[in-house]
């Protein structure tokens, strides 16, 4: 509806609309409440203002800033990572071999290996948090790598004792 329309709307309903009277003082209690209202209103000074957005700009730098650097994967972290998974695969995929060979025979010399594993995860775990901290370092990259390596070495030499454990048994068995 235009302007024109609205005029023509009222004049035509002019009858229909009473006119009625408001009763005294209605007005001056209106403005009375409406002064009421604009004043309860909290004002808050300019210097909060400005205090409350230097606020919410310097945590999203900072969230931005976070968010920026854990994302930030360099050549070196990736090898890492790549590194790590494939000393872990072997790890586990020797674990199962020697495991699956486990006999009372042997039992305390894979028990005695696994332990040695057990304190070298704990030094692991120790190392990756400070890695975490500064992914940067090539000293702990390379201690990362040490590590698995010390494990890996581990489970080698296991292995060729359960092989000479094993060749001692079935000499043994063939000479009675």
């Amino acid at each position: 509806m235009n302007e024109k329309q609205i005029i023509d709307f009222f004049k035509n309903r002019k009858e229909n609309l009473t006119e009625q009277n408001l009763s005294l003082g209605h007005t001056e209690r209106f403005m009375s409440k409406l002064k009421n209202s604009e004043n309860k209103r909290k004002t808050y000074p300019i210097v909060y203002k400005c205090a409350a957005v230097v606020t919410l700009l310097i945590s999203l730098s900072l969230s931005i800033n976070i968010f920026n650097q854990k994302n930030y994967v360099t050549e070196e972290d990736t090898q890492l990572k790549k590194t790590e998974f494939f000393f872990s695969n072997t790890i586990n995929y020797e674990l199962k071999k020697i495991n699956a060979l486990k006999n009372p025979t042997n039992e305390k010399l894979i028990d005695a290996a696994e332990h040695q594993l057990e304190l070298l995860e704990i030094e692991y775990q120790k190392i990756w948090e400070k890695y975490q901290l500064n992914y940067k370092n090539e000293i702990i990259s390379n201690a990362i790598i040490e590590n698995l390596e010390q494990r890996i070495e581990i489970l080698k030499n296991l292995n060729e004792q359960l092989n000479i454990l094993k060749i001692n048994t079935d000499g043994n068995t063939k000479n009675i």
